[in-house]
């Protein structure tokens, strides 16, 4: 149905198309941000927002085990996409409920369920470590999903690096920092180098002013 160029198709790591549309568009980059992490399917999310809608309503009344029963139906639709939703259960239990030790437990399960997903465990360890509107973290957590990560990633994969360079950052281990982060700046792509090289600096420079 398309009529004009140019004319971009974004396919998912599931070989799902989930965008076609002008490259140009603002939603493309969004989409394609998405997609590459294997986070995007809007046909899913339509399909489970009437139980997460339920899960943040019981959330807020504050009945707890039923939200969480709510957001695991969500989360099991599709645990690598929906891996976000299954964060927000993690933080309802930490901040909401005040419950470290449920919290704990969440994260240990939520780690079991997205399996090998390296995206999903990705984002659970980059969430855990380093999210700034957390009042809480679990570096545990954390740093069990970016081992996770680093037993799946090539020595290439710069994006995996950078994050199990996060992670050892929030945990205070800055030479371990910067030495993944380095990694992560030499085995990225030419148009991802900027970005490592400042994240790079910015491990070199915290552990200069720790010492």
């Amino acid at each position: 149905g398309q009529n004009g160029i140019p004319c971009a198709f974004i396919v998912s790591r599931a070989g799902k198309v989930c965008y076609i549309g002008h490259p140009m568009e603002p939603e493309f980059e969004r989409v394609l941000r998405l997609a590459l992490a294997n986070r995007y399917d809007p046909e899913l999310t339509r399909r489970v927002q009437p139980t997460l809608d339920a899960a943040r309503k019981a959330a807020k009344l504050r009945n707890f085990k039923e939200a969480e029963r709510l957001y695991d139906d969500v989360v099991k639709e599709g645990p690598g996409v929906l891996v976000d939703v299954g964060l927000e259960a993690w933080k309802m239990r930490a901040e909401q409920a005040n419950d470290p030790a449920g919290a704990k437990a969440y994260a240990a399960k939520l780690i079991d369920t997205v399996g090998k997903d390296k995206y999903a465990l990705m984002a659970i360890a980059e969430y855990l470590s380093t999210n700034p509107d957390l009042k809480v973290r679990d570096l545990d957590a954390a740093q069990s999903a970016a081992d996770k990560v680093k037993a799946m990633a090539s020595a290439d994969d710069s994006d995996a690096l950078s994050v199990v360079a996060g992670v050892a950052a929030a945990r205070g281990d800055l030479a371990t920092a910067a030495e993944v982060q380095y990694d992560a700046w030499m085995a990225a792509p030419p148009s991802a180098k900027p970005a490592m090289k400042r994240a790079l600096e910015d491990r070199k420079s915290t552990r200069l002013n720790s010492s």
